[in-house]
């Protein structure tokens, strides 16, 4: 299982935002190491069910061995929602979001 906690432009530990590219992207971190994961916003309605799978995609590409993405992938089989608690990690993920505007 894991949490979401979102920002106000997103609903929903990962802490994500709404990235409004073309196309519109959302940006999770992680809020224990700080990884940073971009994946289609559209569908809105399964965003996320669609992390998983583009965390285990951002981790093969990193070399990580097959084990541990399916173990780390399998524990993201549930998810809910929560209001954003941590303010440091919140701070990273505005500053990743102003990065990867520019």
């Amino acid at each position: 299982m894991f949490v979401c906690h979102a920002t106000r432009k997103l609903l929903g530990s990962w802490y994500a935002t709404v990235l409004f590219w073309r196309p519109q992207v959302a940006l999770a971190v992680n809020a224990t190491t700080l990884l940073p994961v971009l994946w289609p916003l559209a569908p809105a309605a399964t965003l996320l069910q669609r992390l998983p799978a583009a965390l285990a995609a951002l981790l093969a590409a990193h070399g990580v061995d097959q084990a541990v993405i399916t173990a780390e992938v399998a524990q993201m089989d549930t998810h809910a929602y929560a209001k954003t608690l941590n303010r440091s990690t919140l701070g990273v993920l505005i500053e990743m979001s102003d990065l990867a505007d520019a």
